[in-house]
């Protein structure tokens, strides 16, 4: 069977990185190495690492230019055939590599994606972000619902269209799912993939940069700019609303709501 190597960025993630660093150990039936990039964290982080040694393939601790730049140092070293990526705030659910390896095998796709369960600070789930089987039909005007931290891919991908763009610094994995999409690959939906989530990473703080990057992806690969800012306007509207609804509604109360309004939220 295929080396999966699985990539983990972090940087001062001394709150999340146990848990995450559980969930890989926990996997079976795969042969799984595990490439942990940390960015020079201060906050214990490394010492957790260093704690979880045995489990790790590679552990990397330095300064870097940015997730981008991180994820490809990780790439750089991963040993697999297939790849996934895997923050530190973020878990693998029960059998997740073996279920999307399976998916993978089978359908002889490029890449596979499932759901995710999106969860607050403390582990509590919100909500569940489905896969859209239909991502090609959009993907050059949107980010769809590939939902990276349950993608698994083949690696001679980046071998062929190389690595995550380190000038982006939130939205670098649609930049390269995109890029993949327009080099003729694949990627499949299997519901049963599912992973975990938690709000309040880099793409949630910088929301209306992450914003401002898709529309500026999207016009580098093709989509002539008057649409892709009317895109724009209208993503950095919803974001703004959904923000101050969270801030004024309970939590549970949020989420429904959100799952009213957006067609790829589930009931986690």
């Amino acid at each position: 069977m295929p080396l999966i190597s699985i990539v983990t960025v972090c940087r001062n993630a001394a709150g999340s990185i146990e848990a995450m660093l559980a969930s890989v150990a926990a996997q079976r039936g795969r042969a799984i190495e595990h490439v942990v990039i940390d960015g020079a964290s201060t906050d214990g982080t490394l010492e957790i690492l260093e704690r979880w040694r045995q489990h790790l393939a590679v552990l990397v601790s330095e300064p870097d230019g940015g997730i981008a730049d991180a994820f490809n140092k990780g790439v750089a070293r991963a040993s697999g055939a297939w790849l996934m990526f895997l923050n530190a705030d973020d878990r693998l659910g029960p059998n997740q590599v073996a279920r999307a390896a399976a998916t993978l095998e089978r359908s002889g796709a490029d890449g596979v994606f499932g759901d995710l369960i999106c969860e607050d600070g403390s582990g509590r789930p919100l909500h569940r972000i489905a896969g859209d089987p239909d991502y090609a039909a959009w993907i050059d005007r949107a980010f769809p619902a590939l939902n990276h931290p349950t993608l698994l891919v083949r690696r001679d991908l980046f071998d062929e269209i190389g690595g995550f763009d380190p000038s982006l610094r939130v939205a670098m994995d649609y930049d390269w799912c995109l890029r993949a999409h327009r080099a003729g690959a694949r990627f499949v939906y299997d519901p049963e993939v599912t992973g975990h989530y938690r709000l309040g990473g880099a793409s949630d703080r910088q929301w209306l940069r992450a914003a401002s990057e898709l529309r500026a992806i999207s016009i580098r690969h093709g989509l002539p700019p008057a649409q892709a800012w009317p895109i724009w306007g209208g993503r950095v509207a919803r974001a703004a609303a959904q923000r101050l609804l969270g801030r004024i509604l309970p939590g549970q109360v949020h989420a429904a709501l959100r799952r009213r309004v957006n067609r790829s939220h589930r009931t986690a």
